[in-house]
């Protein structure tokens, strides 16, 4: 799980969309691991 800051405290500008892309990069080269990316949404229920 990550925990992030709320949104209007970001500093790198990135949208969560563009943020949630990025780390699935970075994630994707492991071996066997899958994940369901969360929407905007389901982030903040």
């Amino acid at each position: 799980m990550v925990v992030l800051k709320p949104e209007d405290e970001w500093t790198s500008g990135r949208s969560y969309t563009e943020l949630a892309d990025a780390i699935m990069e970075k994630l994707e080269v492991i071996p066997g691991f899958s994940l369901k990316k969360p929407t905007h949404s389901d982030a903040f229920q």
